[in-house]
Formats: structure tokens, sequence, C-alpha cells
């Protein structure tokens, strides 16, 4: 008997049928666990051009987000406000979270 490389996947996270217990890797990187790392570190996962897309962004202000985004939005930048005073409170440059959700512009005529 040998062992390849498929055998590789059973060896490191166990069989299918086994407990979860005996699944390492399935009972650390479930989806919950990821979002809430993400959130402890600030990542944000999407690129610069997924951000500057009219398609994808909300903007804050009268005539961007609609009323659900409004709030989520809010709740970001108030979020993101607190993060920055612990970050310069542990002695750290409060101006890495420079990136704000942008405000609806308006051209004047």
């Amino acid at each position: 008997m040998t062992l390849g490389n498929e055998d590789l996947a059973n060896i490191i996270n166990g069989f299918p049928g086994d407990s979860i217990d005996l699944r390492p890797f399935d009972k650390v990187f479930t989806q919950a666990n990821i979002k809430c790392w993400w959130e402890n570190v600030s990542f944000l996962p999407m690129t610069w051009n997924a951000a500057q897309d009219l398609k994808t962004r909300w903007e804050r202000g009268e005539g961007g987000a609609p009323e659900e985004g409004t709030e989520r939005l809010s709740m970001l930048v108030s979020n993101y406000k607190v993060g920055a005073k612990r970050v310069e409170e542990m002695g750290s440059n409060k101006n890495i979270l420079s990136l704000w959700p942008p405000l609806v512009l308006r051209s004047k005529i």
C-alpha cells in the first residue's frame, strides 16, 4: 500500500463522514470564523477597482445609497472612527485607517 497526493487531503482533514472534531480544517475555517478574522484586522475583501466602480459602491449623502445601505454606511463610519481612536490609543498612527466611503458629488450648473 502506498500514499499518494490524493490521500493528502484525508490525512490533513480527516475522512468523509468523520465528526467535525476529527476534521480540524473544516472546524476552524468556517465562514463565520473567517468573517470574524477579517473584521478583527479591518480587512475589506475587494479590489480598488471594485471600490471605485459605480455599480458596486455606495455613496453617503442625499441621492446616494438606499435607506438600508445608508444605515450600514453610518454604522461602518462610526465603527471606523472607534477603530481609529483605539489605534491611536495604542500608540500607532490613526491615519492608517483613512479609507472612507465616498460622499455624493453634485455638479454645479
